[in-house]
């Protein structure tokens, strides 16, 4: 999405660190993108990082004359690259500038303009401030969409793909501090640090009025909404932060294939994404009282790789190095679990009275914790279960042949289950039930079965993330997960890969 700026009345967006100890743009070397739009040529700043005054700082700016500039001042000392190609009236443009010690070059369009190689190395950056100079003098005037910062010097190859429309998020996200999707109506917009998960407000200002939101279909159909690969991927690198995570995503291991899988092929194991080892943790179908194994689906009706469940097959967690079934304390604490599932079920579940006996997404072999799938009367219902010395339940309902990304959280006190759907744009369910510590924890994790019983799910999973630690009724975790899993015609409110 894209904000809109108008010079003439002096409207920014701006956010300040409280020191330079707690900013993550403080010093470089530091890489600036936005997208642009001008409406006419004015000398103006697009995306600026200082420390509030004019003597330290990096901008990347639009010149009177036409071109794109990155600047860089030191000790009230400026250095500047220059585009050599001039910028067309409202077409939209990509400005880059990536700024080290040593050198400044701007890149428009993903082409690199003439680099300035004078030493400059500014620090103690606090300041953030869109559309403007810190103070809101040199307004832009256009529109601007995706600003994004990194703490590193991307590569050329990089920039040129953010030029070609790759999402911010899928360029160098272990290094993407600073991303605003620009995405909410009103006076300000959410963003942050992508590395650490910190949400600030970054705030509209104006001497009359302030950056309007719009949506622009010429931009929206330019910015690929690409799907990263299963390592290097946005959210790998967020959840890979909360302690004690483990990620399975995109379905498909490479060292289970030979060359590109196709629809049908057999998927044997399911690697955990965080820890790809030797010895990672994996959910495999040749552990168990089945075989059986799901087989692999291509991006199609879902954005990314699934694994097929035909109701008769089954996975496992086991160790890959000892061979070995884990218990679901691998996965959790008695105390406190999360659980996030992307699935599409295709068949009904079992009516049976005691939750645990229904089909299962997620089950562990002595049923003690799961969810579960349950159909009466036309009625499909997912069900939360824990069995704290007695059961515990609730219940959301869905539908067949619809995406979902389904979260269940438990601590001490409280099973949660929260359903979130791509049809709406995102539209979310939640149910809740008192309980306490899981009892035991020795059963073994199993996927699309019930706990001890021939009861299977059939369907497809997209991915699963699980952690022993309760993440608080929050949608992050369930946004990113729509964002890259549920087609793109159902998230028509991201455009981008969500971050927040």
């Amino acid at each position: 999405m894209a904000r809109s700026f108008v010079s003439a009345n002096g409207q920014y967006m701006s956010y300040v660190f409280s020191s330079a100890s707690v900013s993550p743009v403080s010093a470089l070397p530091l890489t600036l993108a936005v997208w642009f739009r001008q409406t006419t040529q004015v000398s103006a700043r697009l995306l600026e990082i200082s420390n509030g005054t004019t003597a330290l700082g990096v901008a990347i700016n639009t010149t009177g004359t036409g071109s794109v500039s990155a600047r860089s001042v030191a000790s009230s000392v400026a250095n500047q690259s220059t585009s050599s190609t001039l910028v067309t009236n409202r077409a939209w443009t990509h400005v880059a500038g990536v700024f080290t010690s040593s050198s400044r070059t701007v890149y428009q369009n993903g082409i690199a303009g003439t680099a300035n190689n004078s030493s400059s190395n500014p620090s103690l950056m606090t300041n953030v401030t869109l559309g403007a100079r810190y103070d809101g003098a040199l307004p832009t005037n256009g529109q601007i969409a995706y600003p994004a910062v990194w703490n590193v010097a991307l590569t050329a190859a990089e920039l040129l793909q953010l030029a070609s429309g790759a999402s911010p998020l899928t360029v160098r996200p272990q290094n993407l501090v600073l991303f605003y999707p620009l995405n909410t109506p009103g006076i300000n917009e959410v963003g942050g640090n992508y590395r650490t998960g910190e949400v600030h407000v970054l705030a509209g200002r104006g001497t009359t009025g302030y950056p309007t939101w719009a949506v622009d279909p010429t931009l929206r159909t330019g910015i690929r909404r690409s799907i990263p690969t299963p390592n290097t991927d946005p959210t790998t690198a967020r959840f890979s932060a909360v302690s004690s995570s483990k990620l399975w995503r995109n379905a498909v291991d490479g060292g289970n294939h030979t060359g590109t899988p196709v629809d049908g092929d057999t998927v044997c194991v399911w690697q955990d994404r965080l820890t790809p080892t030797a010895s990672t943790l994996t959910f495999s179908g040749t552990q168990g009282a089945t075989a059986s194994q799901p087989s692999w689906k291509s991006p199609g009706a879902m954005s990314a790789a699934s694994l097929y469940f035909d109701g008769g097959d089954t996975f496992r967690l086991i160790n890959n190095a000892q061979s070995a079934n884990q218990p679901l304390s691998t996965l959790f604490s008695a105390s406190t679990k999360t659980a996030i599932f992307a699935i599409r079920l295709t068949a009904d579940g079992t009516n049976l009275t005691n939750p645990y006996d229904n089909t299962a997404v997620f089950s562990d072999s002595s049923g003690y914790f799961g969810l579960h799938v349950k159909t009466s009367g036309g009625t499909h219902t997912l069900v939360a279960y824990n069995w704290d010395g007695s059961s515990k339940s609730c219940s959301v309902t869905v539908s067949l042949n619809t995406d979902y990304v389904v979260m269940i959280r438990q601590n001490a006190t409280t099973l949660y289950l929260s359903v979130l759907s791509g049809s709406s744009g995102g539209t979310r369910a939640d149910a809740s039930v008192a309980t306490g510590n899981t009892s035991v924890l020795t059963g073994t994790p199993q996927l699309m079965k019930n706990y001890n019983s021939q009861q299977y799910a059939t369907g497809y999973m997209g991915e699963m993330w699980f952690a022993a630690a309760d993440l608080g009724a929050t949608n992050t975790y369930l946004s990113e997960i729509v964002a890259t899993w549920l087609p793109a015609s159902t998230a028509t409110n991201t455009n981008m890969l969500l971050m927040f």
